[in-house]
């Protein structure tokens, strides 16, 4: 069964999809052993595996790596620090919403992952900032408390022919 959700986590597959191609693929069978006279476990059967890990805190990671010489923890901060990496990127992609820009010449492309660096640096700074005023650890709520803020210019014509002009802001809340 285990191997079963390896082939799932692999693929990205729903436990209907796993149940379909494991009939349905000889490499599938090949993997998991299984002869075309074996009982293949339907989808149900594959989530209530996967359910029961969950409940006695046996999900585990597996980490493939050809770096030798590592210990399984060093690894794993490695690998951490990789996610973070990523995180960075992602960070400008969907909060900032700044989209990749392909690069022609080499020094382009440093200085677009010095800037990917310092949004980096930014966010974790606000991160520490949120955390100490005690919102929480995520910046994402700076840019969703910002986001609740509504400006609005009220224009009020006179008799005279002039306009009084106001520019109205809706009550902060108390983070704001």
């Amino acid at each position: 069964m285990f191997k079963i959700l390896v082939l799932k986590s692999l693929y990205n597959l729903s436990d209907e999809n796993t149940e379909l191609l494991i009939r349905d693929r000889l490499s599938f069978r090949e993997f998991l052993g299984l002869t075309f006279a074996d009982t293949v476990p339907d989808a149900r059967t594959i989530w209530l595996f996967a359910e029961r890990l969950k409940e006695e805190n046996m999900e585990r990671y597996l980490l493939r790596t050809n770096i030798t010489g590592c210990s399984a923890k060093d690894l794993w901060k490695v690998y951490i620090q990789l996610t973070e990496a990523e995180a960075a990127f992602r960070i400008e992609k969907n909060d900032l919403r700044i989209r990749p820009i392909w690069h022609q010449k080499e020094e382009r492309v440093w200085t677009h992952i010095l800037v990917c660096f310092l949004t980096y640096v930014l966010w974790k700074t606000q991160g520490q900032m949120i955390k100490c005023a005690g919102l929480g650890g995520e910046p994402r709520r700076i840019l969703d408390e910002i986001g609740n803020i509504s400006l609005v210019d009220v224009v009020l014509p006179t008799k005279s022919g002039t306009e009084i002009k106001k520019r109205c802001i809706t009550q902060p809340t108390e983070h704001q």
